[in-house]
């Protein structure tokens, strides 16, 4: 038997670990069993060799390039034969990763005064988050909150959510970024975050894709 497990979200040049388990479910007293297994990603990845009874391990890891499709997905499949004999014993698994396309700067690549020139035309670092959200941010007790005050913030919670939401606003709306989100989209996981009372999602979300990669400079 064979099973490969890996992470389920990646981007491109980013490392994703695979784990690998092979497994020989063989009695003590049949014979030895060669085997080879080919992942179709990372070619052979074991033997062909004794495979020992019971469970085989293997970690590797694999960059992700910018030619690699979405969803990613790859097979491992271990062939098997006992020692001395014609018999041929397959077994396949396969995983896949989601590769996040496009491009995201940082809220702390926002907030610096050099970049506002790098500002969408439709938001300055004054306009209001209520005025570019249709609502106040969420617990932050600040009403009037303009977008560069939100950029600013610092803790994690429900102003990591506004420092990042409006990262991501900007990102969205900004012509020199390909960011996987539009604005709507960023306004209204906004919007559903603050309607669930439940950031974390959000949170992860917008704050990775604010991190893929920044082309402005």
């Amino acid at each position: 038997m064979v099973d490969k497990t890996g992470g389920t979200l990646s981007k491109v040049g980013d490392e994703v670990n695979y784990t690998i388990t092979l497994n020989n479910t063989s009695s003590g007293d049949t014979p030895a069993m060669i085997c080879t297994a080919v992942d179709s990603l990372l070619g052979i990845v074991f033997g062909p060799a004794v495979l020992p009874l019971d469970d085989t391990l293997l970690n590797l890891q694999r960059t992700v390039l910018d030619t690699d499709p979405d969803p990613l997905v790859n097979e491992v499949t271990l062939t098997c034969s006992p020692e001395g004999w014609e018999n041929v014993y397959t077994a396949s698994a396969e995983c896949s990763v989601h590769v996040i396309p496009g491009e995201g700067c940082t809220p702390g690549y926002w907030k610096q005064e050099q970049h506002f020139d790098s500002w969408p035309s439709a938001y300055t670092p004054n306009t209001l988050f209520f005025d570019a959200f249709d609502r106040e941010a969420y617990k932050v007790n600040q009403p009037d909150l303009n977008l560069l005050e939100a950029l600013e913030l610092k803790g994690g919670g429900w102003k990591a959510l506004a420092r990042h939401a409006a990262g991501a606003l900007i990102n969205a709306a900004a012509p020199d970024v390909d960011y996987p989100l539009s604005v709507a989209d960023v306004i209204d996981l906004y919007a559903s975050a603050v309607g669930d009372e439940s950031f974390q999602d959000a949170l992860a979300t917008l704050s990775e894709f604010n991190e893929l990669f920044c082309p402005l400079g």
